[in-house]
């Protein structure tokens, strides 16, 4: 861990909300890997957890792009809250909970030794709480993990659904049939 001299700018996020930032930057050592320079930058407000990452070809584009992209979602986010001040902080608080929660469970080392698996293959089983939610809390869940979908427990129904970002645009919603 090295230890660094914190400008002025970077202590006024701590009066934004800003609590934490973890910043990790890899380098796939494969030939088949056309995009090795990943970085991943993980952002712990207060209320949110943001997640973005970008691979390239070039370390420096990799870092400039997950700038680009986490300040977007900043920007995205601290607009939304200023919308909408009368959601509840208790509510706000638990959705960044989960979200910090699987971040955890989401986040993997980038191995030098990189061995492709059969399609059929399960290579790693996560296991994590799924505390009930609302399928709009879901929704903004899944717009701050960085990832095509989110396995959640409904509130309603207490069954389990998956929230996935479609191709063509919008959002779908699997849900179990009922019997």
């Amino acid at each position: 861990m090295k230890f660094i001299l914190v400008s002025e700018d970077i202590l006024e996020c701590d009066e934004h909300g800003i609590r934490k930032v973890d910043v990790h930057l890899s380098v796939a050592h494969n030939p088949s890997i056309k995009h090795a320079q990943a970085a991943e930058v993980v952002v712990f407000a207060v209320g949110t957890v943001m997640r973005a990452e970008v691979k390239m070809e070039n370390a420096y584009s990799s870092i400039d792009l997950v700038a680009d992209k986490i300040s977007r979602k900043l920007r995205k986010y601290k607009e939304r809250k200023e919308r909408s001040k009368d959601r509840s902080k208790e509510k706000t608080s638990e959705i960044a909970r989960r979200i910090a929660e699987s971040e955890e469970e989401l986040e993997e080392e980038v191995s030098e030794d990189v061995k492709t698996p059969d399609l059929r293959e399960i290579v790693k089983v996560k296991e994590f709480q799924m505390p009930a939610q609302t399928v709009e809390d879901a929704a903004l869940c899944l717009e701050y993990i960085d990832h095509d979908f989110y396995v959640f427990r409904d509130s309603e129904t207490n069954e389990i659904n998956v929230l996935y970002k479609r191709n063509h645009g919008g959002l779908g919603l699997i849900k179990p049939e009922k019997a």
